[in-house]
């Protein structure tokens, strides 16, 4: 209770409203489970190029930071397609606009997503990871938490290169971390 009484907490429920919607809509429709990580992205008009489970843009590949690095694509139909250029999409202007107007009160960013079972830590579109170089305050931060935690059998612990084989630039933990100096790290649950 102590916590909730000395803290102020801001949740963001999903920053991909259209994706989440067209899950939701297919799931009410037959009972399937559409992957759509990407957003709608309508200016892009990708639907008929690319499908519904193609079409539009990687929300955690449109930060920019390492935003033309790694494991993201220029290809519109690409499930990592991140975008025309970084913060491209209304979605990702919002949180950057958020995250910005608030970053003397914030002290450490979530975010969540559903890869599975892994703590993902900056810097994720950086070979080699130089996050201890670039923001070893930061770096230290993320080792209390690695050290101080129970995590569950088998959770690995890492940034994606290590956790998940791929090098995910434009990230948003990658972005929060650098530009704003704030802890950002990706929760991604099985």
């Amino acid at each position: 209770m102590k916590l909730l009484e000395q803290n102020k907490y801001y949740a963001v429920p999903t920053v991909n409203v259209d994706g989440f919607a067209e899950i939701e809509k297919a799931y009410i429709k037959d009972g399937t489970f559409l992957m759509k990580r990407k957003n709608m992205n309508t200016k892009s008009s990708t639907l008929d190029q690319c499908g519904l489970e193609n079409s539009g843009v990687d929300l955690n590949r449109n930060y920019g930071y390492s935003f033309s690095q790694g494991d993201n694509s220029a290809d519109v139909c690409a499930e990592t397609y991140r975008g025309p250029h970084a913060f491209s999409e209304p979605e990702t202007r919002a949180m950057r606009d958020f995250i910005t107007a608030h970053k003397d009160e914030i002290k450490f960013v979530m975010n969540f997503h559903a890869f599975g079972n892994l703590l993902v830590i900056p810097f994720n579109g950086n070979l080699p990871n130089d996050m201890m170089k670039e923001r070893p305050e930061l770096h230290q931060i993320f080792s209390e938490i690695v050290n101080e935690s129970q995590f569950p059998d088998g959770e690995q612990i890492g940034p994606s290169t290590e956790t998940m084989g791929i090098q995910a630039g434009g990230d948003a933990g990658d972005w929060i971390t650098y530009n704003l100096s704030i802890a950002a790290g990706e929760a991604e649950l099985g």
